[in-house]
């Protein structure tokens, strides 16, 4: 109980101020109850709207959307500028969506976006269906329900807690819950769908990203831009040195998330530059 009240404190005292400025210059006096029920309740009593980017009637959402988006964690312009000003519908891949916080802000970017949504448990792709049918996009919401790595896996047993908590992963063994998933590569998930050019990769899969990239070496191609969430060094690590190999460099660094674009040499042969 002590523990779990010093972090309780502590994130009020270090985040609360910067996000209630945050989201009352964003929502106004909705941002301010949002911020209000996220760092003191710690639970949303009454859903609330917010514009174009939908609902918020959970904590899950609300810390997720906190965190990555108004705290700018998951914040890049340079990134953002391309989604938004692509004339065609831009591609955005996104592994491990939990409850569709990042799905809807690549939505809210550019309405005409075709999000591809790769998510080893079935609870989150439906979760993130519905909240779409809030303020539905005028792109595509392609959900695919999978685990990805660098081999094929027919059956990979995992134990889970709850599937919208955001923490569940491969790794992971001390869930009270288990269940079967079967494990495929990125480029086996992707190749179906015709995909040409994909202006961004988010990977977010507590701990197994550097696995997902080694099973990707031909979507990686066609890739302008990756943002990674990194866990531990060993997979900070593997992720370095598939990327690297890929022909990725490092750009930005911001809290727990690394951006990669194609180093200058790349994109001088690409056959669609982004810079």
């Amino acid at each position: 109980m002590t523990q779990k009240l010093a972090l309780y404190i502590g994130r009020l005292l270090q985040c609360f101020p910067r996000a209630l400025f945050a989201a009352a210059k964003r929502h106004g006096a909705t941002g301010v109850y949002l911020a209000f029920c996220e760092y003191v309740l710690r639970t949303i009593p009454f859903p609330v709207r917010l514009g174009n980017w939908g609902i918020v009637r959970t904590r899950n959402e609300s810390m997720n959307y906190f965190d990555n988006f108004l705290l700018e964690e998951l914040r890049c312009k340079e990134v953002e500028a391309a989604i938004s000003a692509a004339q065609e519908d831009p591609v955005v891949i996104d592994l491990g969506i939990n409850t569709g916080v990042t799905v809807r802000w690549w939505f809210s970017l550019n309405p005409t976006s075709k999000v591809i949504g790769v998510d080893m448990l079935q609870e989150t792709l439906d979760y993130t269906t519905g909240v779409l049918r809030d303020v539905p996009p005028t792109g595509t919401w392609v959900p695919i329900c999978c685990g990805v790595g660098d081999h094929v896996d027919p059956e990979v047993e995992i134990s889970i807690d709850s599937p919208l908590e955001g923490t569940s992963s491969i790794l992971g063994n001390s869930g009270g819950q288990r269940r079967k998933i079967r494990m495929d590569t990125l480029d086996n998930l992707i190749a179906p769908l015709g995909v040409k050019r994909v202006t961004l990769l988010k990977c977010d899969i507590e701990g197994f990203g550097g696995y997902a990239f080694k099973g990707a070496p031909e979507t990686l191609k066609i890739t302008d831009y990756i943002v990674t969430e990194t866990h531990d060094a060993a997979e900070t690590m593997l992720i370095s040195k598939v990327l690297s190999r890929a022909g990725f460099v490092i750009f930005r660094v911001f809290g727990k998330m690394l951006w990669w674009c194609r180093d200058s040499e790349s994109l001088a042969t690409s056959a669609s530059p982004v810079r």
